[in-house]
């Protein structure tokens, strides 16, 4: 087939989502797609037109458009859309590519023969003039063009991974080349909005063709410039209807940035769809499932506060939230300041992530403490533990998930577990302090104007595997007296309140014994293990993902009520011994069980390489309810009995290992 040099593209199929069938719409008798289609012919520089659909049969009305047009069509994959593209390029025999897509029946064909000349007298990989900067935007949306060569596309459609790299065309293109040219208009125009992508738009664009459309494709950019600034009443149509990059929101709707987009996230992101906000997904691994939902995407380590506050001061945000995790806390609360948006503070980010600032918190405030000490060396850690004349406890002072903890019974295990445990934290600071004997017990809660409610309190059953810091369970409601329960609260509405945290929630863990009740550590977040996503509703009303999205973006006027359900909850944990997963049987039969809920087995396969364990980390869990108590406690045992996975160990074949060894 003989080369195109220059070719459009248009990405065409019936299945949008916020105007279905847009393309098919009636534009004065005829579909947009072939009013398109009549107003690119008219470019003189290019050779052909090629229109992108997808194998799917109900595509069909696209193809015989293009059909009636005399123009060529490629049929390819509905979710690849960058591999639709390429494989169109490759079988028309195109050397460059333009792009447009389908919901532009206000296209300019001069204005592509104008970018056509331009990007053949600039060295560049690709010309646009729908840049991500908005700020150099100066074309009305629905003019949209991108020129690149198809050398270039065959390197995206080679290297291209992520799922969103796939379902688009360039966004690999822009993050691989800083050889980019943007085409500016002499005026802007930028607030102008001329795509087809809500019902809006359509009036618009509607009222626009009956007043210059008359049978003849004869006018263009200036034309319609003139005629809308002569029909005035045109802009507020959809002056409502607001375009980012390539997503679009209403001015109504509250625009929030959630950090992190692993499974722990999932809740708080479909919660922020099912409250109609502009959803924004930050984390530095595109392939984690919180970008599926996501309104947009934003790949960015998220302990660096700096580089996500100069990401996130230019998202026009009306929140920034996490939760169920620790390592962005404080870089919500720095964007927040930044940015003035509710937040809780730099330092009460920074108290609530660090251990040793609590103790000495509790202290400032008159809350008995334990006897701790902060040390950076072993000699120091080694000196101090000789001093009590008890077990002690050797955690980092920033970690989460009982990362790096140990519990010390004699000096030659500091010795043994010092680095361990440093090299858990970020800094390199450890703290040591006495052992507590007693129930442990774990308290959600919520603070709105500084006042503390508990939501749920359960209790750790200790996991009693040897040299393992972690539980076998986490059992809800705890099974503690009225007043022990009345003495736990107490203390952690004195420390919450006592911190002066304004707003958010919290995860406190507490020892209680004939002695009283102790701090353990303090959380301003929602406890980890799908706990406040998913143990909080099974036991109550509240909605944790709800709360947080309505504080954040200043929506919350007073506390929420909270509506105890009378049933027992929890979750069952074990750990999967070092070897190689061999077989799996059961596992799926307990997701599906009717009482089970949110758990972690996703990465469960045979296979699958396991490591030593240490702690909470490498621990899988399934959630549970019942009725009460003994219906809880017997559901567990049936899990126990249905999961069975056998992993091949250097001492033979071994399976899941759950209270004991």
């Amino acid at each position: 087939m003989e080369e195109m040099k220059y070719a459009v593209i248009i990405q065409a199929r019936i299945g949008s989502t916020r105007l279905p069938a847009k393309v098919l719409k009636n534009l004065c008798g005829k579909p947009v797609l072939e009013h398109e289609l009549e107003r690119i012919k008219q470019a003189k520089k290019i050779d052909g037109i090629i229109v992108a659909t997808t194998d799917n049969e109900n595509n069909q009305p696209i193809i015989d458009i293009a059909n009636k047009q005399n123009v060529n069509y490629f049929k390819g994959s509905e979710n690849d859309v960058l591999a639709r593209y390429y494989y169109a390029a490759k079988e028309y025999n195109v050397e460059n590519i333009i792009r447009i897509t389908a919901d532009c029946p206000l296209i300019d064909p001069h204005l592509i023969d104008e970018m056509i000349d331009v990007y053949e007298e600039n060295a560049c990989d690709i010309i646009t003039n729908v840049p991500d900067d908005n700020s150099q935007m100066t074309y009305p949306r629905g003019l949209d063009i991108e020129i690149f060569r198809t050398t270039l596309l065959k390197e995206a459609f080679d290297k291209a991974e992520s799922k969103y790299d796939r379902e688009h065309v360039t966004p690999y293109i822009y993050k691989n080349t800083d050889k980019i040219y943007v085409y500016k208009y002499n005026k802007d125009y930028s607030n102008y909005r001329w795509t087809l992508d809500t019902p809006e738009d359509y009036e618009l664009i509607q009222k626009i063709y009956q007043g210059l459309y008359h049978g003849e494709h004869n006018f263009y950019f200036n034309d319609v410039i003139r005629y809308m600034e002569d029909n005035k009443e045109l802009l507020r149509i959809n002056d409502n209807v607001v375009q980012k990059g390539a997503h679009t929101y209403h001015k109504n709707q509250k625009r929030v940035m959630i950090l992190g987009a692993n499974n722990f996230l999932l809740p708080l992101i479909k919660c922020a769809k099912k409250l109609d906000m502009y959803t924004i997904v930050a984390s530095p691994d595109e392939n984690e499932p919180g970008f599926a939902y996501a309104d947009e995407r934003v790949y960015v380590d998220l302990r660096d506060k700096e580089k996500v506050y100069e990401i996130a001061k230019n998202l026009h945000l009306d929140g920034i939230i996490t939760d169920q995790a620790e390592t962005p806390v404080k870089t919500v609360a720095y964007v927040a300041d930044k940015l003035n948006l509710p937040g809780i503070g730099n330092d009460k980010a920074e108290l609530f992530t660090n251990k040793f600032l609590m103790r000495e918190t509790c202290r400032k405030i008159g809350i008995d403490t334990i006897r701790y000490k902060l040390v950076d060396n072993l000699e120091d850690a080694v000196s101090f533990y000789k001093t009590l004349d008890t077990d002690a406890i050797m955690k980092p002072i920033d970690s989460a998930g009982s990362r790096g903890v140990v519990r010390i019974d004699k000096v030659e295990t500091i010795i043994e577990n010092f680095e361990y445990t440093k090299n858990s934290s970020k800094t390199g600071n450890v703290i040591i302090e006495e052992y507590i004997e007693g129930k442990e017990l774990l308290l959600d809660g919520v603070v709105f104007n500084g006042i503390y409610q508990t939501i749920i309190c359960g209790e750790y059953i200790k996991c009693e595997v040897p040299g393992v810091f972690s539980e076998y369970m986490g059992k809800y409601p705890a099974e503690i007296t009225p007043e022990q329960y009345e003495m736990v609260n107490k203390l952690v509405k004195k420390i919450v309140e006592g911190f002066e945290l304004p707003w958010g929630r919290t995860h406190t863990e507490v020892k209680i014994n004939d002695r009283g009740a102790w701090l353990m550590e303090t959380a301003a977040r929602g406890g980890g293990r799908y706990i406040s996503s998913g143990i909080v509703p099974l036991m109550t009303d509240f909605s944790s993902e709800e709360f947080l999205l309505k504080a954040c973006t200043g929506q919350l006027t007073q506390m929420p009520t909270i509506n105890s359900k009378n049933v027992s909850a929890g979750y069952v944990a074990f750990f999967l011994p070092k070897g190689e997963v061999i077989s799996i049987d059961g596992l799926q039969e307990a997701i599906d069980l009717p009482y089970t809920g949110s758990n972690n087995f996703e990465d469960i396969k045979v296979g699958l390489k396991t490591c030593e364990f240490k702690d909470k980390i490498e621990g899988k869990f399934i959630h549970l309810v019942a009725k009460d108590d003994e219906e809880l406690y017997q559901r567990v045992y049936d899990i126990e009995k249905t999961i069975k996975i056998k992993v091949k160990t250097e001492d033979g074949i071994e399976g899941p290992i759950w209270k004991t060894v």
